[in-house]
C-alpha cells in the first residue's frame, strides 16, 4: 500500500521588517493500522466490515500562515 508525506515550505520576505511563511502538508496513508484484520474460524474475516471502513479514499491536508517581524541588531 502507498503511504505519502509531502510538505513544503515557501517564504518571503516583504519588507526589511516583515516576513511571511506558508507551510502545507499533505498526508495519504491508505490503510488505519488501528484497526487489525481478525481471523474468523472458517476461514475470512470476524471484522470485515470494520476493515473496509479503515481504508481510506482521501488523504489529509494541513496549511499554516505566519507572519513574522523581524528585527537585526547592528
Amino acid at each position: 500500500m502507498i503511504s505519502t508525506d509531502w510538505e513544503n515550505i515557501f517564504t518571503s520576505q516583504i519588507t526589511k521588517l516583515i516576513s511571511v511563511n506558508l507551510y502545507t502538508r499533505w498526508i495519504y496513508d491508505k490503510y488505519d493500522n488501528t484497526v487489525k484484520p481478525i481471523a474468523a474460524m472458517g476461514g475470512g474475516l470476524s471484522n470485515a466490515d470494520a476493515v473496509r471502513a479503515a481504508i481510506r479514499t482521501a488523504g489529509q491536508f494541513k496549511e499554516t500562515l505566519s507572519i513574522g517581524i523581524t528585527y537585526r541588531f547592528l
